[in-house]
């Protein structure tokens, strides 16, 4: 199984570098996930045109088109429990801790985004921590995204730059 994770993408239309990627990598994927912070309608329908595509909403998205996208979502893919929220109410004094409360222990990946950092983590045999970093606005990070694939039950992380 791989899947892209992506967070952040602050744009009001499907710019150029967006249209590229899913045209030459993310379509082919088994899945698509956003942590939330599409900052447009159009950006999130865009995004969902892939069969498999799940998102939650962020602290930038609002409007008429973000009422039944929930701020927490669990689903399982291939027998892999997956977990995603925005984060933007995270306490960042000490944040893993607080994801992995909100979350039932057999939950293999949480996903979330808000700080624009990339970050992964395996906290415990069977649990990890992604943050995919911001699609538009690295903040010391290469924008990008992040493409999971699950070998042997285990994630394998490579990381998207952009130019």
């Amino acid at each position: 199984m791989k899947i892209a994770v992506l967070s952040d993408t602050h744009m009001e239309f499907p710019e150029r570098d967006l249209q590229q990627e899913f045209e030459t990598r993310l379509k082919y994927l088994d899945a698509i996930f956003h942590c939330g912070d599409y900052t447009s309608e159009s950006i999130y329908n865009y995004l969902n045109s892939h069969p498999n595509f799940i998102g939650v909403l962020g602290n930038m998205d609002c409007g008429p088109w973000t009422y039944n996208i929930p701020t927490v979502k669990n689903i399982t893919l291939n027998n892999v429990k997956i977990a995603l929220l925005h984060g933007y109410d995270l306490d960042f004094s000490n944040m893993e801790r607080d994801i992995t409360n909100r979350f039932d222990n057999d939950i293999n990946l949480i996903f979330f985004g808000h700080t624009h950092k990339r970050f992964f983590k395996k906290i415990s045999e069977k649990r990890y921590l992604l943050n995919p970093g911001s699609f538009r606005y690295g903040k010391g990070n290469p924008r990008g995204y992040a493409i999971v694939e699950i070998i042997e039950n285990e994630p394998q992380i490579t990381w998207i730059d952009l130019n």
